[in-house]
């Protein structure tokens, strides 16, 4: 009887048993009595080696999967987890895609189906794992992103409305833009509808307390009308901000009305805006809307029967204006007056009317005084008339001619009286501190009057010069404008004094500052060649006195007149160049010569022993450094901060300071001097020293 014997073939395949493969052979049937052990031996043999080629496939295929996650999820220069922002979405779907493709390569140089079926179990319990990572990562990063992104856009919103606060449909606009961006990241962020409403709300605040802290700067008056209409609008915390805001720009809002009521009435109008601006504010009470004295109604002094143009219930101040600079200032040709004319003719030309006010001044010829009362005039005869408007309306017309006289009397040599003007703001606010702002604003201003009023006189003066150097009368109009001191120097220019101009030119020889302007006029034909000589250093030198500083120097360095030794040599030589080279830099520097007083304090400086800084070095002059190296004085190291009676000063001022006190007390200037006042100063608390960080 035949039976079918499985036969064990064994084959080699990439280092690896492959399966067992049985044959079925007919043969006759053995005796298996003796062989039946070693049979079973040899199959277990087998099987725990094919266990053992499998176990290594898998776990080399599981290394594989392993370093595929190291490098494309986890590592820190190209893996997905390192990948932020908006770099980071679509990673799961191009990883996920790579993953499968990846893994299949791996799955396909497996052996056998054992292998292929183990592997494929953890591919799959990997991937999902991966899965789950790459998306968890993508939406972290989009809502990162997205948040990011709209926190931008709020804050680059809020900054635009305060940027804009002065024009109110830009404001709402970009706050309306911030809270739509808001929108956006609640979304994203998946924000329940209370969450969204309380983020409006705070965005919507924050915005509102920007643009009132930029308009609390800029426009005191705008700021309380806007924290007024708001208040309603900010949040607990921001509402106390704005509260504590308003306190000092309410006051700065009192003291800029104070500062310009009180300067309005001291300070002399000549320039058609100011002239404009006092009679529109000042004598016709503002945008008052009041019924003048033939029963129309008026505002900023305009009468709308007499101006129908004009629409009174849009009329602001600047419309306004522009119509009294067109209407009535050119109307009247009050550019074409004098100075002191142009407030009093324009005046006359608001209260009598263009044609009258012309009469008026043609009969003044030129006389302010007469322009005013030849107004006096018509008032007394108007209410000689006894017509009840014109009596009711006297009084009012002789206040309006006594403010416009004392602007002619503060523009004709009065001009303005600080202590005045203060004593004015004092007795308009009894608040010490809306007092003190106020006179800090006159302090500006009258700075500003005095630096324009310069800048206009010198222009004038410029301009007299070049009509004089050609020979040519100086125009009225271009003497009015200029200072009345100079004037009188310009008329007397002929009369040239010769020790005057010696005395200024030795001046400029010595190294002082002039300002040659203001002698123009007493130079006369020898200013050009002074201002010349003082703007070229190389013709203007006063090298005797200076060299008299250097040669001093020079004795005190080597203790005798004359140098006998080669080192001896070598250091004054070293020395006066230096200090010449220095000299040199700054005369370069400033465009003027340096005179004795100069360079002696730039060869005191050289004078003292440095540190270089090297620990190679000695006890170094200033001026054996190379050039450019700075040092420390010897016994005040630098590297400490200073403080002269509380407050920080730099060291090389400190040097300085001590080599100039030194030298008032008579003392040379020395190490041994100047080391002596600096621990005097400390030991007298004066001086201070603090160890930087």
């Amino acid at each position: 009887m035949a039976i079918q014997v499985p036969i064990i073939e064994r084959e080699t395949s990439k280092g690896s048993f492959r399966a067992v493969q049985l044959s079925q052979v007919n043969t006759p049937m053995p005796d298996f009595s003796g062989q039946t052990k070693l049979f079973d031996a040899v199959s277990g043999m087998v099987q725990q080696a094919k266990q053992r080629g499998d176990l290594t496939q898998v776990t080399a295929a599981s290394k594989a999967a392993d370093d595929w996650e190291a490098m494309n999820i986890f590592s820190a220069e190209q893996g997905a987890l390192a990948r932020k922002g908006k770099d980071a979405i679509g990673l799961p779907k191009f990883l996920m895609d790579k993953y499968d493709s990846d893994m299949q390569a791996v799955l396909d140089g497996l052996s056998n189906q054992e292998q292929k079926d183990a592997f494929s179990k953890e591919v799959m319990r990997r991937r999902d794992t991966v899965q789950r990572t790459l998306f968890n990562h993508e939406r972290t990063e989009m809502e990162g992103f997205a948040d990011g992104v709209t926190r931008a856009k709020v804050d680059t919103s809020t900054n635009r409305a305060a940027l804009y606060y002065n024009q109110p449909d830009v404001v709402e606009a970009s706050i309306e833009a911030a809270k739509a961006a808001a929108r956006t990241r609640a979304e994203v962020k998946g924000l329940g509808p209370e969450a969204v409403e309380a983020d409006l709300v705070e965005i919507e605040s924050k915005a509102r307390l920007a643009v009132l802290v930029r308009m609390a700067d800029n426009d005191p008056k705008g700021a309380i009308d806007f924290y007024s209409n708001n208040t309603p609008r900010f949040t607990a915390d921001d509402l106390l901000a704005a509260q504590r805001l308003m306190t000092p720009t309410r006051r700065k809002y009192d003291a800029t009305n104070i500062a310009r009521q009180a300067m309005s009435s001291a300070f002399p109008k000549t320039e058609p805006n100011q002239i404009v601006d006092f009679v529109m504010n000042e004598i016709e009470g503002g945008d008052q809307v009041i019924t003048d004295n033939n029963g129309a109604l008026a505002k900023f002094g305009l009468n709308k029967k007499a101006n129908p143009d004009l629409d009174f219930d849009t009329l602001d101040e600047e419309t306004a204006r522009q119509y009294y600079l067109g209407e009535y200032y050119i109307g009247v040709g009050a550019d074409e007056l004098p100075a002191d004319m142009r407030l009093v003719a324009f005046d006359a030309a608001v209260n009598h009317g263009v044609p009258k006010a012309k009469e008026m001044i043609a009969a003044a010829d030129g006389d302010v005084r007469k322009l005013i009362e030849l107004r006096r005039a018509e008032y007394n005869r108007l209410n000689a008339t006894g017509k009840k408007k014109y009596t009711d309306s006297y009084k009012g017309w002789m206040n309006r001619l006594s403010k416009v006289s004392a602007q002619v009397d503060a523009l004709r040599g009065a001009g303005l009286n600080e202590a005045d003007i203060k004593a004015k703001i004092d007795s308009m606010t009894g608040d010490v501190d809306t007092a003190r702002e106020a006179k800090e604003l006159i302090d500006k201003q009258i700075k500003t009057i005095a630096d324009t009023r310069k800048a206009k006189e010198d222009e004038a003066s410029d301009e007299a010069w070049r009509y004089t150097n050609n020979n040519l009368p100086v125009p009225p109009s271009v003497e009015a404008r200029m200072n009345p001191e100079e004037v009188a120097a310009m008329r007397n220019r002929a009369n040239v004094d010769p020790v005057f101009v010696n005395n200024v030119k030795a001046a400029i020889l010595s190294g002082q500052e002039i300002d040659l302007r203001q002698y123009r006029w007493q130079l006369g034909g020898r200013y050009d060649e002074l201002a010349e000589l003082q703007q070229d250093p190389s013709k203007r030198a006063n090298s005797r006195t200076v060299n008299d500083v250097i040669t001093n120097n020079m004795k005190i360095l080597i203790g005798k007149t004359t140098p006998s030794l080669k080192a001896e040599y070598q250091v004054v030589d070293a020395f006066e160049r230096r200090v010449k080279e220095e000299i040199d830099v700054l005369q370069r520097a400033t465009g003027r010569i340096v005179g004795p007083d100069e360079a002696q304090k730039i060869v005191d400086k050289m004078m003292l022993k440095m540190d270089s800084g090297s620990m190679w070095s000695t006890n170094q002059y200033a001026f054996q450094l190379p050039k450019g190296k700075s040092g420390e004085v010897q016994g005040i190291p630098n590297d400490f901060d200073y403080f002269y009676k509380g407050n920080p000063v730099a060291y090389d001022d400190l040097v300085n300071s001590l080599i100039s006190r030194t030298r008032k007390r008579g003392l040379p200037v020395n190490n041994e001097n100047v080391i002596k006042l600096f621990r005097e100063k400390f030991t007298n608390q004066e001086l201070k020293r603090r160890a930087r960080d």
